[in-house]
């Protein structure tokens, strides 16, 4: 006899179908989006996000969480943000998401990163070890300490070991001035054109540095200078660009793309805008709140993947008031991690301590 299923029940039912944790809507969303993608592949952001937050939004699961959950798995290497393909179909759009395949990431101190879709399978590990994956956070984590060759049982497995250094893909270390100069000489290049650009929207680098979206606005006839801007697409993520404006007219426009995938247009787009504000004068601010044994590191601006992933390898994110994310970390890496950042970012550490 078939009846109506609870919403508790529903929610345990969705759950156990995605290997997710039974009694929270919230654990489905990244299993969704892994199995979403396997399935759609080659498909926009939109489809993806699409196809993953109507069903869940029964439970109360707003799109707006879908979507950075699934900027989340980009970012960190779950799935990849790439250039269409020749041999995609003919309606793919210019850029697609992929499925990366099941990999992992050994830690410092032992643990393991859990990357890529395994199929419409939860995942690719045998029961036991499963049982010892931790959700919480942006990576799944695999903390086996009685295991001493986890990471040659998880090659057994077919899952691809990824160095450090491979999986990070650090940029090369430059000045700010010389990083500026190389995209704004990109734009230089560009056809020189009066166009209007709908629904355009520019980072104005005069407003706080500490409010990040309240540095987006519309152009008006004031605006004049480069500016990073970004437009929204129909089908797929925004489009990221470097705008030339002059009284209000967008004269060169030079869309931000990396022609070997290694990096995103936004992340590509975030670091720029880093290095034109160190270059203001008013850097990027990261703070630093110091325990006994951990500290956090309290940033207001997005960073580029190569930041979220250096430090995923150190220590965990989450939300929290007043920044827009944070990351805890063992109180002996605040120097090096910091360091990182000013050398990569040219960003500005201060202590919470001392906040004007």
């Amino acid at each position: 006899m078939m009846r109506a299923l609870t919403p508790d029940e529903a929610v345990d039912a969705t759950a156990a179908a995605l290997g997710a944790v039974a009694g929270y809507p919230q654990t489905c969303i990244k299993p969704a989006l892994r199995r979403a993608i396997y399935w759609l592949a080659p498909a926009s952001n939109a489809d993806i996000v699409r196809f993953v937050a109507e069903p869940l939004e029964p439970f109360g699961i707003e799109r707006a969480a879908v979507e950075a959950a699934l900027e989340e798995l980009l970012a960190y290497g779950e799935a990849f943000e790439m250039h269409k393909l020749g041999t995609d179909p003919w309606d793919a759009p210019d850029l697609v998401i992929r499925p990366a395949p099941p990999s992992f990431v050994q830690r410092g101190d032992g643990s393991i990163m859990l990357l890529g879709i395994a199929g419409d399978q939860p995942t690719p590990l045998t029961p036991d070890l499963a049982a010892k994956v931790d959700e919480q956070g942006p990576v799944r984590r695999l903390v086996a300490p009685d295991d001493l060759v986890l990471a040659a049982h998880l090659r057994l497995l077919g899952l691809v070991q990824i160095s450090e250094a491979v999986w990070l893909r650090t940029p090369t270390q430059e000045s700010a001035t010389a990083h500026v100069d190389r995209w704004v000489q990109r734009l230089a290049q560009q056809p020189r054109e009066a166009a209007a650009i709908p629904n355009l929207e520019i980072l104005d680098p005069a407003r706080p540095v500490r409010f990040y979206s309240g540095r987006w606005r519309a152009p008006d006839a004031r605006t004049t200078g480069i500016f990073l801007a970004r437009r929204p697409r129909r089908y797929g993520a925004d489009l990221w660009s470097i705008a030339e404006f002059s009284q209000g007219e967008c004269h060169r426009l030079l869309d931000l793309r990396d022609d070997s995938d290694r990096q995103r247009s936004c992340d590509l787009g975030w670091r720029f805008q880093a290095a034109r504000d160190a270059l203001d004068g008013h850097p990027q601010k990261v703070r630093v709140r110091r325990g006994e044994d951990n500290a956090a590191l309290d940033f207001f601006s997005p960073l580029p993947s190569f930041g979220d992933r250096r430090l995923a390898l150190v220590g965990s994110k989450s939300r929290e008031t007043g920044c827009l994310f944070s990351y805890t970390l063992p109180s002996q890496c605040v120097a090096d991690e910091t360091q990182a950042l000013r050398d990569l970012l040219w960003m500005h550490a201060f202590d919470y301590e001392s906040e004007p």
